[in-house]
């Protein structure tokens, strides 16, 4: 469901602008899953495919000779990568010689490079090379080819699935892919929709991994959705979720499609059902089966308009050395009453929620991240010795771009959460993710140079001056400090007057003030946005906000969460915008605890 590539309605991938305003037709109002319309680079249209580039973001380079779009010749690949904009997406199913000569290419046009469809632990070790070298490529396997072992013997697909397990690693996605369908061919099987093979198997399968030892669930979640949805610059998916139960034994029933290509799925059970998929809030699958035409709403969308500018996965070997803090894992939902949780032991037959950060109800299924977030544990957040790589600054343009482009914080005071709607904390934190990720690569995301921020302080503090100074910084723009022993409150000075003064010096202010209200009060005569950091015993929002984005990343959501402030909540600020701001999200139970005379305000 985070996007899958269309081709034309023949199976075979669009090469020109009539193909692409076909399948664009055919999916517009019919598609059932989101989509991304690719182009494939044909010898012919090297020129013509770059200028579809809008309509169509993403470029399929083909060496398989038994697709009637394919290229022949490396020199048709070099004119591709030459003509095709910088930023969008290649695919290549290259492997072997042609794998070796699609890297060096893509080296010389400093282009990065997708390969899907991997087959072989030579071609992995290829790109995990390519990679240590400095090359910007990432690839995928399926996750059939991992367990080729259990299928019947095809052309080009190795049954001897250990050096693929090795090599686990360097691989940043699991994908489906077109082998159900290749094996079907090889079977001389008519009357079975390809389109509908897999979807009872995939995840058993991997999880079967994941009993055996093989895999973890991190591995599934990021591979299947955080990472595609980081290198791809696919957009979150609100709502969207599948349940499944992992430690239950599946036998997939007789009548199944999966079985007419899968016959050995009849005498080795997996272990792991899927239990119900959500898309958007509408439940598209459940126990076994697809809600039929006159109840499914199709759903699809053309992801190609919001794509994003590729970026980069984390390598395998950084997924191998530990997963981020960012990282959801796996949640699980107690029966009957689903909510998102950090990693932990199962109990028997729980139904486990497979979940992006950023995608269950936010929907936080993720990060994913996540993926993917967007998102969104990113390389950067892994200790490792891949190649780094700066983000792009209009990625944030991105984010704001999936949200319509509304920015609710622009030139706005930030006095009080109540403010802000759960939209827009989601955004923010879209851009917060965003933004730590840059950091994290580069050092410093200087959009804000030039800029000039003025931290006014009359209540002594060390994180909060001390984090709002260090963000600025890293953001490009300068800090200049002030506080009622050095600054001419001490000469009597009012607090509206110093905001005056400070308002034609500063671009920004951020204020502590130990009386509550105060900068409600001082808001009203700056001529610039005012930041409340703190008034007395009245609200702290950033922290609070912090605090919130610190709970999504460590435990993937807030949705459903037991959470329970305990100590002086009547005087406690950031307790109060907590709260507030927890309020809003789904399912949540806020438990107080404070002696009596200290409770919370009403």
């Amino acid at each position: 469901m985070l996007g899958v590539s269309a081709h034309s309605t023949d199976g075979s991938a669009a090469t020109n602008d009539k193909q692409i305003a076909k399948v664009k037709a055919a999916g517009r109002g019919h598609s059932y899953a989101d989509y991304v319309v690719e182009v494939a680079a044909t010898d012919a249209n090297p020129a013509a495919a770059a200028a579809l580039s809008t309509d169509a973001p993403i470029l399929f380079v083909s060496f398989d000779k038994s697709q009637a779009a394919h290229v022949d010749k490396y020199a048709t690949v070099s004119e591709h990568f030459k003509s095709w904009p910088q930023g969008s997406a290649i695919i290549t199913n290259a492997s072997g010689n042609d794998l070796a000569s699609t890297l060096l290419l893509a080296s010389l046009f400093n282009r990065q490079i997708h390969i899907t469809d991997v087959r072989s632990a030579d071609d992995l070790e290829l790109i995990d090379l390519s990679r240590s070298r400095g090359l910007n490529v990432t690839c995928d396997v399926s996750v059939y080819t991992l367990f080729a072992d259990r299928l019947p013997a095809i052309d080009g697909l190795n049954k001897d699935v250990a050096p693929l397990w090795s090599k686990l690693s360097a691989i940043d996605c699991f994908t489906i892919g077109a082998l159900p369908a290749q094996v079907l061919k090889s079977l001389n099987v008519d009357g079975v929709n390809p389109g509908t093979l897999g979807y009872q198997v995939a995840l058993p399968l991997l999880y079967t991994a994941v009993a055996e030892g093989r895999l973890q669930s991190t591995d599934i979640v990021e591979r299947f959705c955080k990472a595609p949805r980081r290198i791809f610059g696919l957009p979150e998916q609100p709502e969207t979720y599948v349940e499944i139960h992992q430690d239950r034994l599946a036998h997939v029933p007789a009548t199944a499609n999966d079985l007419t290509w899968f016959a050995d799925l009849s005498s080795k059970p997996v272990r792991c059902v899927v239990h119900r998929v959500v898309m958007r809030g509408k439940t598209v699958f459940l126990d076994g089966k697809f809600y039929d035409d006159a109840t499914a709403e199709p759903m699809g969308r053309d992801l190609g308009y919001v794509l994003r500018t590729m970026s980069s996965g984390p390598s395998g070997k950084q997924l191998a050395q530990g997963a981020s803090a960012g990282m959801l894992g796996i949640s699980t939902a107690a029966a009957g009453a689903p909510r998102d949780i950090a990693a932990a032991p199962l109990s028997p037959a729980p139904v486990t929620k497979v979940a992006d950060a950023e995608v269950a109800d936010e929907a936080d299924a993720q990060r994913p991240a996540s993926p993917t977030a967007t998102d969104l544990a990113s390389s950067a957040l892994i200790k490792g010795s891949a190649i780094e790589r700066p983000l792009r600054e209009n990625r944030l343009a991105d984010v704001l771009a999936r949200y319509g482009n509304v920015n609710p914080f622009y030139m706005k005071h930030v006095l009080s959460v109540r403010q802000f709607t759960r939209e827009d904390f989601h955004l923010l934190f879209a851009v917060a993710q965003e933004m730590r990720t840059a950091v994290q690569r580069s050092g410093q995301l200087p959009i804000l140079k030039g800029r000039v921020m003025a931290a006014v302080f009359y209540e002594p503090s060390s994180r909060t001056s001390s984090s709002f100074q260090a963000a600025m910084l890293r953001l490009g723009g300068q800090v200049f400090t002030a506080n009622s022993e050095t600054s001419s409150v001490a000469k009597g000075e009012t607090l509206e007057d110093t905001i005056r003064t400070f308002g034609s010096y500063a671009d920004v202010i951020t204020l502590r003030h130990p009386q509550p209200g105060s900068v409600q009060g001082a808001a009203r005569f700056a001529n610039v946005p005012l930041i409340n950091a703190g008034d007395g015993i009245g609200e702290h929002p950033s922290q609070a906000m912090l605090d919130t984005f610190t709970i999504r990343e460590e435990l993937g959501t807030v949705n459903g969460l037991v959470i329970t402030l305990i100590g002086d909540l009547k005087n406690g600020r950031t307790v109060h915008s907590l709260a507030r701001i927890i309020s809003q999200y789904k399912n949540v139970t806020l438990n107080y605890v404070s002696p009596e005379s200290l409770g919370m305000p009403s």
